[in-house]
C-alpha cells in the first residue's frame, strides 16, 4: 500500500487552497494513523489519540508546503518526496528522535531495506512517495508521460538496484569476528500481575524457572531476562538479590536483566548486568522515556491525568549515560577469555536512530534490546515494534537482539533479516526459552558515520525551493 496510497491523497491536495489543502490533510492522517496504530486503543483512549495526533504533525505540514512548481513542473518530482522527508525528520526532531517513517512499511523487504544504510529510512521514504508522484502525474495525464512512467521506473531500480548490490557487496565482505550464544527468557506476564506489588516473588519464581531451562545444555554467554523483568530494586532488597544471585550461580554466566531501581530518591528503569556469580558489573538507565505513560512531564500542572492515564506504579527519571557492557567468554583452549563491547537498549528507545549510532560509533559488537510488550496484546503491534530495530541493525551493520516479555523475541542480522534459531522458533504471547548465536560485528556505514545528512539534505531543497518559488510567485504579482 505505500507504493500507491498516496496517490488519492495528492490527487486530492492538487489545486486546493490552502485551507481545504489543510482539511483533506487532516482528514486522511487521522484516517490513516486511527488504522494504523488502533493496537493502542484499548490499552488507552487518551494515548491514542495522542499518538494520532502527534504523527499527523507530518502529513499535515506536507500539505501545507505542497506546491506545483510554478516555473518547472517537473521539479516537483523531487520537491515532493523531499518535503515529505523534511516533514518526517521535523517530526522525528520534535519528538526527540522518536523515527517512525513511511519507510519503516519496507522493513521487511529485505533489497530494498539495504538503502537505510545509506540514508536510514528516510531514504526509503523518498522513493515512495516518488513512485507515488510519478503515478499522479500520470493519473492527471496532462503530458510528460513518458517522463514520469521513466521516473517511476527508475525510482524502483535505483532502490532495489543499490539493495542488491549493497547486499552482495555486503555479504561478500562481511566476516563475523566472532558469535555468542545469548540466551533470551520470554515469560509472558500480564502487566495486571507484573505492577501488582504483592506478586513480585512469584515474578521472579517465573524467570528463574524459564531460566532453569537452560540448565538442560551447557549455559550459553548471556542469559538475558526482558525489560522490568523485576519490577522493584532487587539490588536493595537482600531477599531478592540473594535469589537472582542463586540463579546466576546456577547457569554460571552473564545474566542481564530489567529491574526498576530507585536511586538518591528517583525511579530508574534499568538493564543491570550480573556475573557468574551473582555480583553486579554495571547498570544502564534508559535515557529516553515514554511521556505519558513511564513518567508524568509538566506534573505539577497535570497531575490531575494520572488517574485516567494506564500509568504504572513508577514515575521514572531519564538516565544519562549510554549503556554499554562488556561480556567474557573462555576462549577455545580454556586458557584465557575474549571480552566484548554490547550495547543495551530499552523498550521505545529501538525507535531512536541517534543512540543506535552513538552505541556502534563506541564499539559495540552487538546491541540487545530489553522489552515489555505484554501491554500490547494485539500480535500487529508486537511486529511493528520489531521494525524500528530492524532499520537500526541496517542502518548500523549490526546484529540486534531482542528479548521480550510476551514477544517478539528474537535476532536481527545485519542486513536485517531475522537468523535462524538454534532451537525453536519464537511465539507471541507464549512464555520460553530461547537460544540464539550472535554475531559480534565492528562494520561501519555511511549512515553510521554522518547520520541524517540526506534527511537534512532534502529539509535544505525545499526550504530553497520554496524561497525561490515565493519570490518567482510575487515577481508575477507585482505590476508592471
Amino acid at each position: 500500500m505505500a507504493w500507491i496510497g498516496l496517490v488519492p491523497f495528492l490527487l486530492a491536495l492538487d489545486g486546493q487552497p490552502l485551507l481545504d489543502r489543510v482539511k483533506l490533510a487532516v482528514i486522511f492522517s487521522f484516517l490513516f494513523f486511527s488504522l494504523l496504530v488502533s493496537w493502542l486503543l484499548p490499552l488507552n483512549f487518551l494515548g491514542y489519540l495522542g499518538f494520532i495526533l502527534v504523527l499527523m504533525i507530518a502529513p499535515v505540514l506536507f500539505a501545507v508546503l505542497f506546491l506545483r512548481p510554478f516555473h518547472n513542473k517537473r521539479v516537483g518530482i523531487v520537491y515532493c518526496p523531499a518535503l515529505w522527508v523534511a516533514t518526517e525528520f521535523f517530526r522525528t526532531n520534535l519528538l526527540g528522535g522518536f523515527a517512525w517513517t513511511l519507510g519503516h512499511s519496507q522493513s521487511f523487504q529485505l533489497t530494498a531495506l539495504q538503502m537505510a544504510g545509506l540514508t536510514g529510512s528516510y531514504g526509503l521514504s523518498f522513493f515512495l512517495v516518488m513512485f507515488n508522484y510519478c503515478l499522479y502525474q500520470l493519473w492527471k495525464n496532462e503530458g510528460n508521460q513518458y517522463f514520469y512512467a521513466a521516473c517511476a521506473f527508475g525510482a524502483v531500480f535505483v532502490l532495489f538496484g543499490y539493495g542488491h548490490f549493497a547486499f552482495m557487496d555486503v555479504q561478500q565482505s562481511h566476516q563475523p569476528t566472532h558469535f555468542y550464544e545469548i540466551g533470551a527468557i520470554q515469560p509472558n506476564i500480564s502487566p495486571q500481575e507484573k505492577w501488582d506489588e504483592h506478586r513480585i516473588d512469584k515474578i521472579i519464581d517465573k524467570h528463574i524457572a524459564v531460566t532453569k531451562l537452560c540448565l538442560q545444555t551447557r549455559p550459553p554467554d548471556m542469559i538475558v531476562w526482558p525489560e522490568t523483568a523485576i519490577p522493584d530494586d532487587f539490588i536493595k532488597d537482600l531477599s531478592m538479590r540473594e535469589k537472582i544471585s542463586q540463579i546466576a550461580t546456577q547457569v554460571k554466566t552473564h545474566l542481564l536483566l530489567g529491574a526498576a531501581l530507585f536511586e538518591n530518591g528517583r525511579d530508574y528503569n534499568s538493564a543491570v548486568l550480573l556475573n557468574g556469580r551473582g555480583a553486579v558489573l554495571d547498570i544502564y538507565r534508559k535515557k529516553y522515556l515514554i511521556p505519558f505513560s513511564e513518567f508524568l512531564p509538566f506534573k505539577q500542572y497535570l497531575g490531575f491525568l494520572r488517574s485516567s492515564l494506564n500509568f504504572n506504579i513508577y514515575d521514572f527519571s531519564p538516565g544519562k549515560s549510554l549503556g554499554i557492557f562488556t561480556i567474557r567468554q573462555k576462549t577455545d583452549d580454556h586458557q584465557g577469555y575474549l571480552e566484548e563491547k554490547f550495547g543495551v537498549a530499552i523498550c521505545s528507545e529501538g525507535s531512536y536512530p541517534t543512540l543506535f549510532r552513538k552505541l556502534t560509533l563506541k564499539e559495540s559488537g552487538f546491541i540487545v534490546v530489553l522489552l515489555n510488550d505484554a501491554w500490547f496484546q494485539q500480535e500487529a503491534a508486537m511486529i511493528m515494534h520489531a521494525q524500528s530495530e530492524i532499520f537500526r541493525a541496517v542502518e548500523n551493520r549490526v546484529s540486534i537482539v531482542r528479548v521480550a516479555n510476551s514477544g517478539w523475541s528474537c535476532v536481527i542480522d545485519p542486513y536485517g533479516g531475522i537468523r535462524p534459531l538454534t532451537n525453536k522458533k519464537p511465539k507471541l504471547n507464549k512464555a520460553g526459552f530461547y537460544l540464539f548465536y550472535v554475531e559480534a560485528n565492528h562494520a561501519t556505514t555511511f549512515y553510521n558515520k554522518y547520520g541524517d545528512i540526506f534527511a537534512v539534505t532534502c529539509l535544505g531543497f525545499v526550504i530553497i525551493n520554496f524561497v525561490l518559488e515565493a519570490i518567482l510567485f510575487f515577481r508575477k504579482k507585482r505590476p508592471e
